[in-house]
């Protein structure tokens, strides 16, 4: 009875090494993200979130339409940002659909809502964000 035990453990611990040689080695797929283009709609708007996180608006702003900002000044930019009790924390790129001069971004962003409720400190959630990108003169500019 002992030798089938010891059996069926070497043929467990068998079976997981074998197995495991055969999955992905280093990161799990589900985690693997695409490689960007440094001047793709994707990783400007990865970098235009990022800025917004550390509430950088001066590097975010150039990253809107030149109409935009030629409409709203940076003070009225900086004015019209939210404040108080949501706080952004991370921003993950997603997916993004692109024809020649539009592009669809979806970004995961984390944030946190502080003090939602009494006794309540923070709550934190990611959200699927969809944004607008227009090529302007051979760049990508967020369309608010």
């Amino acid at each position: 009875m002992k030798q089938k035990v010891i059996l069926r453990c070497a043929l467990f611990v068998l079976a997981a090494v074998v197995l495991s040689a055969c999955g992905p080695q280093g990161e799990n797929l589900r985690d693997a993200k695409p490689e960007l283009p440094p001047n793709s709609a994707g990783a400007r708007a990865v970098k235009l979130w990022q800025a917004k996180i550390k509430r950088n608006f001066t590097a975010a702003y150039p990253y809107y339409t030149p109409g935009y900002r030629s409409t709203t000044p940076l003070l009225q930019f900086v004015d019209n940002f939210p404040g108080g009790r949501v706080v952004w924390n991370d921003v993950e790129y997603a997916n993004q659909d692109c024809d020649a001069s539009k592009c669809i971004v979806e970004l995961d962003v984390t944030y946190s809502y502080i003090n939602p409720a009494p006794g309540v400190e923070s709550v934190t959630n990611t959200r699927r964000v969809k944004e607008t990108w227009l090529l302007i003169d051979g760049a990508w500019y967020f369309s608010p």
